[in-house]
């Protein structure tokens, strides 16, 4: 049989002419240097492309139209929208600048298209299948005043390819309608052909106290989209206090096939988190970081009920941290986790009081990495015995326990004696087949 290689030199050009796919130019070029050679012209056209729109991304003060660049190479150059895996778009533009006014002060004007750019989009709009007819008009009002919600609306959904997007939320019901509600109806759509390889959406609420139904709608469509596994927040705000709201109707049960949940400086109620618990068919890592004070208080205990009612076998992964707990309470026990393999947290919401040697009871069979922050000062009020209750469960409770990190205050081990202590109690543990580290701070 003859191989690739021996086909004519012409043959061979005509098929490196007719592969599009960045992936599949890679891989034809690693054939033989022979196929190589005579692709050279087409994997440097590969390599620009890739280096010029892989990760495209907008600043949030930047006047030039990034998301409206980028739109105009798609649609002229359609093979540009292969290349474009990572999209962040920051703070955009929505409307038109003042010619008469010298202000630097507004941020979120921009000068207008040029006369062809202009066509082209409309023209790119009245195409979009997405679209429905009854919406033409508005869209391209909105973009003939200079709002580029359109833009925004359609430019993701030309990404073949596109992986992870990144998108600060504009907290007002004036802004970003049209691509919140495209991408509903992409993610409520059958047989859809957009956003098929979409699996990180990482969602930045710019101003959290402004509009929290809207943020949540923002969250809803993400964890709404099949193919979606990680999604990251950041400053997301509590609906708790809105009476309006039919918390039954913000998630549909079983609906998301999210796997991983991140949320940073946010609040987010127990109602509207077990809601949230509820949509996602099998949650396997849960990260909540520091919540802003101003959004609401940390509710540990309805926090972990609802992943223990929702994500008990599979669960895998948990982070939960913040400096202040409602009413002081705790967590409680996570001992129904069946699948838990890393937990990191605070040690004031897992036990009340000093006993730290009671926290390896709260911990089920299957950890295998544990991390509490105790907040302690000196490494010999806290450490060895907390050590030593681990050695002990290690043998019994937690027979796959292998890492136990300590993460206390800052100046804790700096203290005479505590490095030597700290050494002893490593090679301890480690003969035990248990992995020390203290992090001081």
């Amino acid at each position: 049989m003859a191989a690739l290689s021996h086909l004519p030199n012409e043959m061979i050009t005509e098929i490196w002419a007719r592969i599009l796919e960045p992936r599949d130019i890679e891989r034809f070029a690693l054939v033989s240097k022979h196929i190589y050679a005579l692709g050279k012209p087409y994997v440097d056209e590969h390599n620009k492309l890739k280096r010029e729109y892989s990760l495209s991304e907008t600043g949030p003060y930047t006047r030039a139209s990034a998301p409206a660049f980028l739109l105009k190479d798609v649609l002229l150059r359609p093979r540009v929208a292969l290349y474009v895996t990572h999209l962040s778009i920051g703070r955009y533009q929505v409307h038109w600048e003042d010619p008469v006014s010298d202000s630097d002060d507004d941020v979120r004007c921009h000068s207008p298209y040029p006369d062809d750019d202009m066509a082209l989009f409309i023209e790119a709009i009245r195409k979009a299948s997405f679209v429905p007819r009854n919406e033409f008009e508005g869209w391209i009002t909105s973009v003939r005043e200079g709002n580029e919600d359109p833009i925004l609306a359609l430019l993701p959904l030309l990404l073949s390819n596109l992986t992870t997007m990144i998108l600060v939320i504009q907290s007002s019901w004036e802004q970003q309608i049209q691509p919140l509600e495209t991408f509903q109806r992409i993610a409520k759509a059958e047989n859809r052909p957009f956003l098929t390889r979409l699996t990180t959406v990482n969602l930045h609420v710019e101003l959290p106290l402004a509009d929290n139904f809207m943020d949540w709608e923002w969250l809803n469509m993400s964890v709404t989209l099949p193919v979606v596994q990680s999604i990251h927040v950041k400053r997301l705000g509590s609906l708790e206090e809105d009476d309006s709201i039919n918390y039954k109707q913000l998630f549909t049960p079983g609906i998301s096939n999210t796997t991983e949940l991140t949320f940073v400086d946010s609040g987010i109620g127990s109602e509207s988190m077990l809601r949230l618990f509820e949509s996602i068919k099998g949650l396997k890592r849960f990260s909540y970081v520091e919540p802003d004070e101003r959004l609401g208080f940390l509710e540990p205990f309805w926090m972990r009920s609802g992943l223990l009612a929702h994500a008990k076998r599979s669960l895998e992964s948990l982070r939960i941290t913040a400096s202040q707990n409602k009413e002081g309470k705790t967590l409680g026990t996570f001992r129904g986790f069946t699948a838990l393999r890393e937990l990191e947290t605070k040690r004031h919401l897992l036990i009340v009081g000093a006993h730290l040697d009671k926290l390896a009871d709260l911990l089920p069979a299957s950890i295998e990495k544990f991390h509490p922050h105790t907040g302690d000062h000196r490494c010999r009020d806290s450490v060895p015995s907390l050590v030593e209750s681990f050695e002990k469960a290690k043998l019994e409770l937690l027979p796959k326990l292998r890492a136990l990190t300590i993460s206390s205050e800052l100046g804790m081990g700096t203290a005479q004696g505590d490095e030597d202590l700290i050494k002893t109690l490593e090679e301890t543990c480690r003969d035990g087949g248990i992995e020390l580290s203290v992090i001081a701070g």
